[in-house]
This record gives C-alpha cells, sequence and structure tokens, in this order.
C-alpha cells in the first residue's frame, strides 16, 4: 500500500519520533504544534525544528516521499528564520541539468530573517539524504564497503538514471537504451 497523504490524521506518534531523533543525536530546538487552518483538532501535526534548521514533521510526508509536506509549508510562511532549502527535495523530484549543484543555491526564508550565524548555510554542507531525512541512520559519513538500505540506492539510482531516460518514446529507443546498459562492462 502506498501512502498518498490525502488523509490528513495521519500521523506517527510524537513520543516516538522524538524518541528516534534524541537517538540520532539530534537536538530539537523547537516543537510546533500545526493544525488545519479554521480547527484545533482535525489535521492536528507536529513539526520538529532541529538545531541545525532542518525539519522533521510526524506526517512523515519528507521522510518517505523527499519532498516537504504542507505543513511544513504553513508554518514556514509564519514562523519567522526558518529556512527552506532546495536540499530538502530528494533529486529525482527535480529537473535532470547535469550544470546545477544544488549545494551552491543557498537556502531562503519566507520573510528574509535569518537566524543565528550560519543557521542557513549548514544545509549546504549536509549530504543530501541528511537534508531530505533527518533522521536516516544510513546517511551519515559512509565507508565504501558500508551496506546501503533500499531506500537509498533506489533514489540515487532514479536520479542518476533520470537523464539517460527523458528522451525514450519509442520501443526501438528504450530497446537501444537497454542494450547500451547491458554492454556496460562490470567493475
Amino acid at each position: 500500500m502506498q501512502e498518498d497523504f490525502a488523509n490528513d490524521d495521519r500521523r506517527i506518534s510524537t513520543h516516538w519520533l522524538l524518541r528516534l531523533i534524541t537517538q540520532q543525536k539530534l537536538q530539537v530546538e523547537h516543537l510546533l504544534r500545526v493544525h488545519r487552518i479554521g480547527t484545533e483538532t482535525s489535521g492536528l501535526h507536529y513539526l520538529e525544528v532541529l538545531a541545525d534548521g532542518r525539519v522533521i514533521c510526524d506526517c512523515c510526508m519528507q521522510l518517505n516521499l523527499g519532498i516537504p509536506c504542507r505543513h511544513y509549508f504553513q508554518v514556514f510562511t509564519r514562523f519567522q528564520g526558518l529556512a527552506f532549502s532546495i536540499g530538502m527535495i530528494r533529486p529525482r523530484w527535480l529537473q535532470p541539468n547535469s550544470s546545477r549543484d544544488i549545494n551552491a543555491i543557498p537556502p531562503v526564508t519566507f520573510n528574509h530573517v535569518v537566524g543565528r550565524s550560519g543557521h542557513l548555510s549548514a544545509y549546504s554542507r549536509l549530504p543530501p539524504l541528511l537534508q531530505t531525512n533527518p533522521v536516516d541512520s544510513s546517511s551519515g559519513v559512509s565507508h565504501p564497503t558500508e551496506t546501503l538500505n533500499a531506500r537509498t540506492i533506489f533514489h540515487e539510482v532514479n536520479a542518476t538514471l533520470r537523464p539517460l531516460i527523458e528522451d525514450v518514446r519509442t520501443s526501438e529507443q528504450l530497446e537501444a537504451l537497454l542494450q547500451q546498459i547491458k554492454d556496460l562492462p562490470y567493475v
């Protein structure tokens, strides 16, 4: 079953999420309560703003899909100094462009107010997977022989192959691409 995030009442336990954040040795700077506009109980969510400015919502949309959720954007427009970084979006959702360096695009705030000094530039020093999923235990410092989880492999391969397949339209083009992949030498 794939979550489409249409049901705004679904969320994980805030206590469990805070425990996970603590286990990852991350520090929560702000715990924000977000609710559907016009209600106090329906669509209630909690957003954790970490000390380095990254955000985790209990709806888990960013952790699962790699794109910020509507709860984040609701807070982004009201919480002074909260940053948005293009690194918060997994590469598979971005238009392929080999000349674009995501780390060179600076984070921004809705109201152009910067919190602590260096707070916004912390995003650009983080690996992309840590920007989209701060609690991913496999996304820290890796070693060449470290086993990666299937989700990490899927997203990285997807982002790499996407430029190769964007112009494939016919069965002939598909067959030619598949043959080129099969002809690649194994390392």
